[in-house]
Formats: C-alpha cells, sequence, structure tokens
C-alpha cells in the first residue's frame, strides 16, 4: 500500500518544515498540504517529481513503496499466509496474495514463496483448483523470464515442472527441464577443497556437508519415487538400502519427511503387489516416525550434519520453517493413510485400524 501521507510528514519534520513552508516551496495552499498528509487527497502527478527532488529522495520512497522485500519480510508474509489458509475462507486468503503480487511485480524472491505457499495448499482450492495452478504457473513464468539471479530462475523453473506434473502435462515438464540429466560436475568438491587451499577449513566444511546433506536428501526422494516403477526383486532391495540409509544418517530425526515419503512409497508398492505383512510393517514405520516428530516441526541439522544449521539460515528463503503449518502437514500425514486407495484392501484389518488409530490421537 502507498503511504505518502505517513512519508510526507516524516520527511517534512525531519527537515523542520511548516506546512506553510512546503506549500510556498510548491506553489500550492497549506490547505492542500494538510490533506495530503491526513490522506484525504493526493498530490498532482507533475508535483511528485518536485516534491521527491525537494526531500533528495526517490518517488518510489517518498509515496512508501517498495518493490523488493528482504528476506525477513518475505517469511514474515509467507507465515501469516500460511496461518491465514487455517483461519480464513480460501478465497479471501487468495485475494491477499493476488494484491501482493501486483504490489511486488518485481519482488521475484517473494513470487517464488508466494507460488511455494500456493503449491502447499492446492489441495484446498477445490473447484478452482486450476484456476489457482495457472496462478502458480503465471509467478513462476515471470521470475524465469524476467530474474536476473540464476538460482531463484531454476527454483521457478522446477516449481512450474511441478505444477505441470500435477496438471498431468508431461510435455511441458520437459519443456521446461529438457529431456537429459546433466553429468555431476562435482563444483562442490571442488569449492570445498579451494576453501582448504585457503586455509578455511570451517567454510570447507560446511561446503562437504551441505554437499552430502542434500545428496543423502536427494536420494531418498529418489528411492521413493523409483520404487513404483521397479521389478519385485529390485525394488525390495531399494527398501533394504533406503532402509539402511534412514539408519545411517539417523533421517527420522534429521529429516522426518523423506522418511515418511519413502515408508508410504514401498507401502504402496507392496499393496500393489499383495504383500500384505509387508506393507503394514512399512505403515507401522510410517506412524512411528509421525508419532515422534522432533517438535516443532522445522529443517535442523545434528551431531554429524553440524554446520547445517547456519546454511539453513542464510540459504533458505524460508530459513528452517517447513512450508505448510503444521496442522495442515499432520492432516495430510493421517490422510495419507486413512485415504489412501492402495490400503482400501486392509481397511477393516486390526493392525491398520489401529494405526491410523494411533496418528489420528497424535495429530489432535
Amino acid at each position: 500500500m502507498l503511504d505518502l501521507a505517513h512519508t510526507l510528514t516524516y520527511l517534512r519534520k525531519q527537515h523542520q518544515l511548516t506546512q506553510k513552508d512546503l506549500a510556498q516551496f510548491l506553489d500550492v495552499s497549506t490547505a492542500a498540504i494538510s490533506k495530503w498528509e491526513t490522506g484525504q487527497s493526493f498530490p498532482d502527478i507533475t508535483t511528485l517529481p518536485k516534491l521527491a527532488s525537494y526531500f533528495n529522495i526517490s518517488i518510489d520512497k517518498l509515496l512508501g513503496y517498495e518493490p523488493q522485500l528482504s528476506k525477513e519480510n518475505i517469511q514474515a508474509i509467507y507465515k501469516k499466509l500460511s496461518q491465514d489458509f487455517k483461519t480464513e475462507p480460501f478465497n479471501d486468503v487468495i485475494l491477499k496474495i493476488e494484491k501482493l503480487e501486483k504490489q511486488y511485480y518485481s519482488c521475484h524472491p517473494l513470487l517464488v514463496q508466494l507460488s511455494v505457499l500456493l503449491l502447499n495448499y492446492l489441495h484446498l482450492a477445490q473447484d478452482r483448483f486450476s484456476e489457482i495452478a495457472l496462478l502458480i504457473e503465471k509467478l513462476t513464468e515471470r521470475t524465469h523470464l524476467e530474474s536476473q539471479d540464476p538460482k531463484l530462475v531454476q527454483l521457478a523453473i522446477s516449481i512450474h515442472a511441478q505444477v505441470a506434473t500435477i496438471l498431468q502435462q508431461p510435455e511441458k515438464v520437459l519443456q521446461l527441464l529438457g529431456t537429459q540429466v546433466s553429468p555431476y560436475a562435482g563444483n562442490d568438491i571442488i569449492l570445498a577443497n579451494a576453501y582448504l587451499m585457503l586455509e578455511n577449513r570451517d567454510a570447507a566444511e560446511e561446503t562437504f556437508q551441505i554437499s552430502l546433506y542434500q545428496g543423502v536428501i536427494s536420494n531418498m526422494s529418489v528411492f521413493s519415487n523409483y520404487m513404483q516403477v521397479q521389478e519385485q526383486s529390485l525394488f525390495e532391495e531399494s527398501v533394504l538400502r533406503g532402509e539402511e540409509m534412514i539408519r545411517i544418517f539417523d533421517l527420522k530425526n534429521l529429516h522426518f519427511s523423506c522418511c515418511l515419503n519413502f515408508y508410504l512409497s514401498a507401502a504402496q508398492r507392496y499393496s500393489q503387489l499383495d504383500q500384505q505383512d509387508a506393507c503394514l510393517r512399512m505403515l507401522t514405520n510410517y506412524v512411528e516416525t509421525v508419532i515422534n516428530i522432533p517438535k516443532p516441526m522445522e529443517l535442523h541439522g545434528d551431531d554429524f550434519f553440524t554446520k547445517i544449521d547456519q546454511w539453513i539460515q542464510r540459504e533458505l528463503d524460508l530459513g528452517p520453517s517447513i512450508p505448510s503449518d503444521e496442522d495442515t502437514i499432520r492432516q495430510k500425514m493421517i490422510a495419507g493413510i486413512s485415504e489412501n486407495p492402495y490400503f482400501e484392501k486392509y481397511r477393516e484389518h486390526p493392525t491398520l485400524l489401529a494405526l491410523i488409530d494411533s496418528i489420528s490421537k497424535e495429530a489432535n
């Protein structure tokens, strides 16, 4: 929102001017200045450059308009809107987002985070699902085409591709991401070794940890998705290796989300193969992980990844905060087994009923 009234009042008093002094300089009445400062009227557009020049500031600053928001401001906006989705009608929150989009149309970090927010609450859209998906595409496309920040552009492309996947547009995904996986160049290792050559051991260690941390989480995501298309023998080997990674890196505490995705994916595949006991074992692991999620829900390091916390705070747009509010996440966790069509055939099984009861009590 433009805030000329407060800005003008502040600047005038800061320069120890009366309304009459300013009126004489601008060749307007004192009453006009008074109305500008109380918000009853607005200066003529030709007067704005003269006012800005007089106080030696930009017109944007005079109007109280900030086209770019700080990382902290973006985080605050994200958290507020995330809470609003819990307490206000969906359409009202969308109106707020659309207003922010217009107000900060060139603040690409905000646009990307608004698209992340919408992606995480897309399940609430109901009959506006396609419309909101298109809004996400619009936000990401603008960043993709206009931003000069390569990392931000790549994030926007990734979000756009996720939406295209949800909308079942595989050709669009290939258009956005390309048709081949680029070979790993090892720039992170080169960077870490450069820090060592400069005798900056802390920076080198942080770089190694970041690379390993991201690799572990990424590989768990690959397991979760790859298992759905594997032949049975290879699938069962993936389960063994994935469970070992969870154990070795203590992922239930370090990154519960990748564990939940893995267990749920494995359970679904076992259900497809009609292996009831194995399916229920994976669902038991799923529920136990949910019940023991560290509080508060946020990204963090541990005794092995000792440098990760500072990187998360510094580099991630939302810092350690999760992209949805905790209540929404817990409801999705319950729905993951209670409303999952893969487990319909086990719906009356005592073990599944007990698991659903346990996870529901934890969420409430």
